[in-house]
């Protein structure tokens, strides 16, 4: 397990807060159904901290990308928030890959 995440969490804030990123429809299926919205979920990747950070680990389904875990108190409980950080053709995108119960 790396000490650090693979992607800055300076820059996913920043992404997040730009509004440049993806939520994938099962991360905002399972925030729908604690009740939280999708600005909510943009609003607990914007508060992420280091200590926040569990681990990187490989995409299944992209092999040599990487993700971060996260896992974070967010609205009276805590959740398990994967991200990474990809190109797209302006710039760079936060995906927002899972936010789940922790």
């Amino acid at each position: 397990m790396s000490p650090l995440p693979t992607h800055p969490i300076e820059r996913v804030r920043q992404l997040a807060t730009s509004r440049r990123y993806l939520l994938t429809a099962t991360a905002l299926f399972h925030a729908s159904a604690r009740g939280l919205s999708e600005a909510d979920v943009i609003a607990c990747v914007r508060g992420l901290t280091l200590e926040d950070f569990r681990k990187t680990m490989p995409s299944h389904r992209f092999p040599g990308r990487m993700q971060d875990v996260y896992k974070p108190w967010f609205r009276g409980g805590q959740w398990y928030v994967k991200v990474q950080v990809v190109a797209a053709r302006d710039g760079e995108l936060v995906v927002i890959i899972s936010f789940k119960d922790a």
